[in-house]
């Protein structure tokens, strides 16, 4: 079997191209909040960036940085280890930290401000480890707050856009450091099907779920995301036909409005048209459920070249456009799986 398909998906090797988050340390004001202040502590505080060059994008995260909003990162500070295993936080409360970042806009650029939580419910504006003493990060979005270890992160398909960083090995600030700079590069885990959604006639419509099915039953409801290896670990047994999201919005003519599945790539190396179908359920399910064939063969919305679909590929959108009348049909469909470094669709709500 395609290794695509083994219980843990192993990390591509990385692009000069691929989505990067920066966290940079910072001068700030405050102490580090793990054992209060004292000497010896080195203070960590970051601002994030996203590489200007790369090629793919998911939902919310699009263009040269973080949109507006709240961000919150997931992250293990802990002792260094030459062949990590323990994940020992380097201080207490460093397990499953949440790093917090808001997005704003400061002219053309973006501000970021930044706290962190440690080991509860106070919020710091620091974060600190000792001088000299080596340790290990890592780091993955959006951060799930009931997470214990870093290499058994459990997620849920849907609506988010899961995310892990390189881990950063061996840190040791040294004794006569102020700062400490560290970097931390994010890829995509998932495949994305987008679905933007345009009504013909005047009328709302409101849109209650829509189910992408799989013949083969081979898609994956939820895993584990493993922050070391940057792989999915996924369990064979939990496979099954369907995967759905709620999206809750209104749909009209004035607007297109963007949906998304977020899940594991899937193969499709069968030449079988029906595999993949998208359903779709409008007014709760006053209107019955309509069907949508995905077609395995289709036009590339870049350049209406004819393009096969192998397969719903991890770090690739499949962006496909349907046209709803008042008798909930669908026009003609297009698709790309080019994630472009800019975006109008509309940001989820995590």
């Amino acid at each position: 079997m395609n290794e695509l398909f083994t219980n843990s998906y192993q990390r591509r090797a990385r692009r000069p191209g691929a989505l990067l988050a920066c966290l940079v340390l910072l001068a700030a004001c405050g102490e580090p909040p793990a054992e209060g202040p004292g000497a010896g502590i080195v203070p960590l505080k970051f601002s994030v960036e996203v590489s200007p060059v790369a090629p793919t994008k998911a939902p919310p995260i699009s263009g040269t940085g973080f949109p507006s909003g709240v961000h919150r990162i997931g992250m293990w500070i802990c002792q260094h280890e030459a062949t990590p295993a323990l994940f020992t936080p380097a201080m207490t409360g460093y397990g499953n930290l949440e790093a917090e970042t808001i997005a704003s806009a400061d002219g053309s650029n973006m501000k970021y401000d930044w706290s962190f939580k440690v080991g509860g419910s106070t919020s710091y504006k620091t974060l600190g480890v000792r001088q000299g003493n080596g340790v290990d990060i890592y780091a993955y979005y959006p951060r799930v707050p009931g997470a214990t270890n870093p290499t058994e992160i459990p997620f849920t398909s849907g609506q988010t856009d899961w995310m892990v960083a390189t881990p950063v090995l061996g840190l040791s600030p040294a004794i006569d450091q102020a700062e400490t700079t560290v970097n931390l590069a994010f890829e995509h885990l998932m495949t994305c099907i987008q679905v933007n959604i345009t009504c013909r006639y005047d009328g709302d419509i409101a849109f209650s779920k829509m189910t992408l099915h799989d013949t083969e039953e081979k898609l994956y409801p939820g895993g584990k995301i493993n922050a070391y290896t940057g792989s999915l670990v996924l369990d064979p047994a939990t496979r099954a036909g369907t995967v759905y999201i709620t999206p809750g919005v209104t749909l009209n003519r004035h607007i297109t409005q963007s949906v998304y599945i977020i899940m594991p790539a899937v193969e499709w190396p069968e030449l079988t048209e029906g595999r993949f179908t998208l359903s779709f359920v409008y007014n709760g399910t006053v209107d019955g459920e309509e069907t949508y064939i995905i077609p395995k063969m289709t036009r590339n919305i870049t350049n209406t070249a004819d393009i096969t679909i192998g397969a719903f590929e991890a770090g690739k959108c499949y962006i496909y456009n349907l046209l709803l009348d008042n008798q909930v049909h669908f026009g003609p469909m297009e698709v790309t799986t080019e994630w472009p470094t800019t975006s109008t669709d509309i940001p989820l709500v995590l």
